[in-house]
């Protein structure tokens, strides 16, 4: 069974309805959601547990730290991620380089890159998008 980590506030009007596509689409997973990267990051240093995909819902420029998104990389070296973020973040491609921009992903246009990762861990013939890639790719 795969492993999902959700991480952010998907309780917030703008992330509820990816919080519920993901609850219906990525399955079977054994699920760990956490509203702050700090709290995921405890869990994954003291737990055996090693996510397969991780989905970072980012509701807001700066909402996690350059530390915390190393320790993540650190502690989940094999995980695909995706980083969803929110209507306040659009331009952080642009002006901040904590995420790479291949990870990064609009809200509105989370689901089908969500839906492409599972079928790649799911060992489905996809392509995968590496973390090397441009904002064009």
């Amino acid at each position: 069974m795969l492993q999902l980590l959700i991480v952010g506030h998907t309780e917030r009007a703008e992330a509820s309805p990816l919080a519920d596509w993901m609850t219906q689409h990525l399955r079977p997973a054994e699920t760990k959601a956490f509203a702050s990267l700090a709290q995921a990051l405890l869990q994954l240093r003291s737990k055996a547990w090693n996510p397969d995909l991780v989905v970072i819902v980012q509701n807001w420029s700066d909402e996690h730290s350059r530390d915390e998104i190393d320790q993540l990389s650190r502690l989940a070296p094999l995980a695909r991620w995706v980083v969803c973020y929110g209507s306040w973040c659009e331009s952080d491609g642009r002006t901040r380089d904590l995420w790479p921009l291949a990870v990064r992903v609009p809200l509105r246009s989370a689901e089908s890159r969500l839906a492409h990762e599972w079928r790649l861990l799911h060992g489905d013939a996809v392509v995968p998008l590496p973390m090397s890639a441009s904002r064009e790719e």
